[in-house]
């Protein structure tokens, strides 16, 4: 995967940028330094191109039909709420504090989130406030095998906010392991563990499209064909960012169960339903936090 495309992020700011928004931290706490983001991304969302280029594709899928003027704030806002959270991310980190969760997990998911002698794949989203839930590692109730790519700056790093924890999250990085880290979950999963993985940003090699609102993305295969090679199923797991009150909404869906085909390699086709259905999870809380969903496309 290309990272230049995944973590186009850690190419902005700069750090007597983050610096200032640090001071308003500690100063003024995380409302007041989330109310100086907006002049600031109103500069990113009107000369940043490339910025804007690859927030496109998620924005026309949510809104094929709006304006010129409508998608420019669609875009803004957009930038905003991911600055929204970084910011968190960082306060919780350096304060130690928590903000409310509100969990909203289907009764079906339970057993598989509490109860560790079971192996299950954990799919997630660079959406809302994903990286402060790591922080409440906790709601899973049980150790969690994370693969991604590593930031490239300190202050993105998504798990800042655990790294005092012991045991409960450990991380695999994908471009320093074996097969992007997959054969790292695999042996995660036969030990009955679980592993989670993003699965929303994907290259052509692992990537297929599937409908997201009015339009078409492509979203990563792996998960669905981790799932189905270890008979494990699969969880989507979404956290929405709502600023005021400040709270996170955390949600576990029902375990999804990727087809069993012996006796045949599987096909793309064979993995497409767990891919709408991940779909079909991600327009739900599109629907209720708009304009959180963090994919920025080449």
């Amino acid at each position: 995967m290309d990272n230049s495309k995944e973590l186009l992020s850690a190419t902005r700011g700069n750090a007597l940028g983050f610096m200032f928004f640090r001071i308003l931290l500690k100063c003024f706490g995380v409302r007041i330094a989330g109310a100086f983001l907006w002049p600031v991304t109103f500069f990113y969302a009107l000369f940043d191109r490339t910025a804007c280029r690859r927030a496109r594709p998620v924005l026309e899928c949510m809104y094929p039909e709006a304006s010129v003027l409508v998608r420019f704030w669609h875009t803004w806002r957009l930038f905003a709420n991911q600055g929204r959270v970084i910011l968190l991310a960082n306060y919780l980190s350096a304060t130690g504090k928590e903000i409310p969760v509100v969990t909203e997990n289907h009764p079906e998911a339970l057993p598989y989130i509490q109860s560790g002698d079971q192996p299950v794949v954990v799919v997630s989203s660079h959406f809302g406030a994903w990286q402060a839930a790591f922080i409440n590692s906790h709601l899973i109730h049980r150790s969690i095998t994370f693969l991604d790519h590593p930031d490239q700056k300190a202050t993105l790093d998504k798990f800042q906010t655990v790294r005092a924890e012991e045991g409960q999250v450990a991380e695999i990085a994908q471009n320093q392991a074996v097969a992007g880290g997959l054969v790292e979950a695999m042996a995660a999963l036969s030990r009955n563990e679980m592993v989670g993985m993003m699965g929303d940003r994907a290259s052509d090699a692992n990537a297929t499209a599937v409908a997201v609102g009015k339009g078409t993305l492509n979203l990563l295969t792996s998960p669905w064909l981790l799932g189905a090679r270890m008979h494990a199923p699969v969880i989507v797991f979404l956290v929405g960012l709502q600023w005021s009150p400040l709270k996170i909404v955390c949600r576990f869906s029902k375990p999804f169960f990727p087809p069993d085909i012996p006796g045949r390699r599987l096909k793309p086709e064979d993995l497409h339903p767990g891919m709408e259905f991940y779909a079909s999870e991600l327009t739900q809380m599109l629907q209720r936090f708009p304009d959180q969903w963090f994919k920025f496309e080449e």
